[in-house]
Parts: structure tokens; sequence; C-alpha cells
């Protein structure tokens, strides 16, 4: 999205500066401290990669208040409303119907929609990001109750598949996790059981074995 704006006549200098910071973070890159000395980031602070990573897998975090409740999500730098929503409402079970608003630099509340609102949050967050240490702040999301269902915008259709692939690759991989334990399983049975000419099966202990 950052590379995307400074294509066009809203680039600014933050917005370049964000970029190059968000590409050094990526490939692992950590401007060292005046001091020579390192800081640990506190727990509500997304710190840079030490080394190459995946874009996908860069973690950020949103602080998400809802009446006097705060909580803390974690995300990766490549996530949509559908990913920001489905965790509010994991921290936040009861809550209901939920609108989603991010703080923005003015202080005012921005309705989140879709992807891109959650990137330019994100791209807000790295415009403030401690040069030094290489921590981004968390942004700021308001999770405001809904008069009704019909007032909570709808996750975008492209959003939805994306969640549906996702989670059809979890089921896959948890029914691959339960095969292969069942067959370890079975085997560990076959070592355990003996047939005797007879055609009866019977137990061997493990001392016979060994």
């Amino acid at each position: 999205m950052l590379q995307a704006i400074n294509k066009t006549d809203a680039a600014s200098d933050d917005s370049r500066e964000a970029e190059r910071r968000l590409k050094d973070l990526v490939a692992g890159r950590r401007p060292s401290l005046a001091n020579g000395g390192a800081r640990a980031a506190g727990p509500t602070s997304a710190q840079a990669p030490r080394g190459p990573r995946s874009i996908t897998q860069w973690p950020f975090s949103a602080k998400c208040s809802l009446g006097n409740e705060t909580r803390l999500v974690q995300l990766t730098a490549t996530a949509g409303y559908a990913d920001l929503l489905n965790a509010v409402k994991s921290k936040f079970p009861n809550a209901g119907d939920v609108i989603l608003k991010y703080v923005d630099k003015e202080g005012d509340l921005v309705t989140i929609t879709n992807r891109s609102d959650v990137q330019a949050a994100l791209t807000e967050a790295l415009k403030q990001m401690d040069r030094r240490l290489g921590i981004i702040p968390p942004i700021r999301v308001q999770v405001v109750p809904a008069a009704s269902k019909a007032d909570v915008p709808q996750i975008p259709f492209e959003e939805m598949q994306e969640a549906q692939r996702l989670l059809q690759q979890q089921y896959q991989q948890l029914a691959a996790a339960q095969q292969a334990q069942q067959q370890q399983q079975q085997q560990q049975q076959q070592k355990q059981t003996a047939q005797t000419p007879s055609g009866e099966m019977i137990e061997i202990d493990d001392w016979l074995v060994d």
C-alpha cells in the first residue's frame, strides 16, 4: 500500500520514510542505539524482526478498547478487516455486534470496513515508530457496540474467500495430524501383539521385546 501511495501525487516525506522503514524491518535491518545499549520492547509494542522474515509473518499489535476494558490483539502486517474483527470478537466474546474504529493522528475515529483501512492505521503507526529501537507502537482501535447487525460493515467478499481458504487449510492440517497420530497408535499396537500358531492374538510385554 505504501509503495502505491508513493507512486502518486499524494506521496509525502513521511510516507516515503515509512516505506523505507518497512523495507528495513522486513529485511531484518535495525538501527543501532546511540548509547550502544539495547532496551526491551514493552508488552504492547511490536519490535522489528532480527533476521530476514516474510512480510506475511511480520507482527504488529492493536490496543482494542470496549468501554473501560482494553485488550491487546496480535496480527500480521497483511491483516485485513476480517482478521481484525475475528481477533476482537475472540477477545470480547460477549460484545455482540460491534463496529471497529481506529484513532488517526488527528485523534479522529475512522470506521474500519476493509483491508485498506487496517493498512492505513498501520501506516500511521509506522510513522510514529521509534527509529532508535525499531519499535512500532500499537494501533488504537475503539470497539463500538452496534445498534443492530445491519449497522456493522460487511466483510468484503475477497476477504471472506481468503478467510475460508485459510480455515480450510487449518482443517486439512488438523485432519492430517489426527491421521498421523492414529497411524502411530496402530503401529504401536501392532508391535505389542503377536499371533499364535492357532491364530490367537496375544499381547507381548515390553520387557520381553526388549
